[in-house]
Parts: C-alpha cells; sequence; structure tokens
C-alpha cells in the first residue's frame, strides 16, 4: 500500500510539473518576469529619463521577455527592450523606432482600419457579410509592394493629428470581398457603386479599392 501511494505521489508531482513547464513555455514563468520588470525599470530611468516603463509581456515564439517603453504624453515615441529570462537585454531598439517614423504611420494605418471597421459593420451597411473587408494605409516605402501610391512616412511628423479623410485619399486601400452568385458586369457594377456611396456618407475616402466578387457556388467563378 505505501509503495502504491508513493507511485500515485510521483506520479502526481511529474504531471504537476509537466503541466507547469508547459504553462511556462507559453505564458512565461514568474521569477523571469519580477526579473525583467525590475532590471528593466531600472534601465530606463538612468539611460532615458522621463520614459515610462510598461510590465514585461512573454512571446512563446522565441522565449524571450518583451518590454515597452513610451516618453509619457506621446502618441508615438515608443521602443522595446527584449530580455531573456535571466534579465540579460538582447535589443534595446530605441534607434531603429525613430527611423522613418515608423511608429506615427503605424498609428493612422490602426485607426484608419478602425474607421473602416467600424463604417462596413454598421447595421445600415447593405453588403455586410461575414468576409473579408477592411481597409489599411499604405506605404509608400515598402518595397515589398508595387504599388504607384501611399503615404510617405519620413515625411510624416511625429504625435501630429492628421486628418484621416485626407490620409485615405493619399494611401487608402479598401479590400473587399463580397458573395453573389450573380457574377455579371451590371452586379458587379452595381456593388462596387454602392460601396463607394456609403463610404462617401460616412466621410471614409481611398486611394483605391481591391473588389472581389466570389461565385458562392463555383470558386471558377470568382472576379478580383
Amino acid at each position: 500500500m505505501k509503495l502504491k501511494k508513493m507511485i500515485v505521489f510521483i506520479v502526481g508531482i511529474f504531471l504537476i510539473g509537466f503541466c507547469l513547464m508547459l504553462y511556462f513555455g507559453f505564458e512565461g514563468n514568474p521569477v523571469s518576469y519580477f526579473i525583467v520588470n525590475h532590471v528593466s525599470k531600472d534601465y530606463v530611468e538612468e539611460k532615458y529619463p522621463g520614459y515610462h516603463v510598461e510590465n514585461s509581456t512573454y512571446s512563446f515564439k522565441d522565449g524571450y521577455y518583451y518590454v515597452v517603453v513610451s516618453l509619457e504624453n506621446s502618441k508615438d515615441i515608443y521602443f522595446s527592450i527584449i530580455y531573456d529570462g535571466l534579465g540579460k537585454m538582447l535589443t534595446d531598439n530605441y534607434e531603429s523606432s525613430k527611423e522613418g517614423n515608423w511608429n506615427t504611420f503605424r498609428r493612422l494605418d490602426e485607426e484608419y482600419r478602425k474607421r473602416v471597421d467600424e463604417v462596413l459593420m454598421a447595421d445600415d451597411f447593405s453588403l455586410k457579410q461575414d468576409n473579408i473587408q477592411y481597409g489599411s494605409i499604405v506605404s509608400i516605402n515598402d518595397t515589398g509592394w508595387s504599388f504607384d501610391f501611399g503615404i510617405n512616412e519620413q515625411e510624416l511628423i511625429v504625435d501630429k493629428e492628421y486628418d484621416l479623410k485626407d490620409i485615405g485619399k493619399q494611401g487608402g486601400a479598401i479590400i473587399f470581398y463580397y458573395e453573389d452568385e450573380d457574377i455579371s458586369i451590371e452586379n458587379i457594377s452595381y456593388h462596387i457603386l454602392t460601396l463607394k456611396e456609403y463610404l462617401d456618407e460616412n466621410d471614409v475616402s481611398f486611394y483605391a479599392l481591391n473588389f472581389v466578387l466570389e461565385d458562392p457556388t463555383n470558386i471558377d467563378n470568382n472576379v478580383y
């Protein structure tokens, strides 16, 4: 009986340890969180006075801890510091975060996406579907695309409030997938004009529209 209890106890300890190992592997461990939060605050107070340190987050993809550091009263000035589980700093991307005004561009893209989502998900939108329907701001500096339009990140001013309608006219792209068995030119034109008029009514501008009409009965009939 004692041997049986001991075996059950050992198996239980093993299972608990295994579960904790899995949990820490996906969520990080509290000891490392404590160490990283402590060393990052000391580091920032010494090197970047006036900046605010947020608590660290863990990425199970690489096993590192990320600390976001932001300048108080600024929307666009922030960067991250990466640590390992022992509190050793691996990367401080303060310098790279300032290059190209990427944070400002990212803010505008997020604001534009949010505004387009609000409009396309409204109850009075006749073309609303559970499909790919969203808006994005294109960067003309992104060499991975062959667009001949977009926002020049280098010309953006940090923390400046921009008019989303003007930003949309310069670099807004609406990606819109819609299902309809009628793939005639007349029906496609009707849907595109309906979408355009609705966006105009809600003060959402864009430079380009990527419209895809999908035939739910035959994928070979899809029109791009």
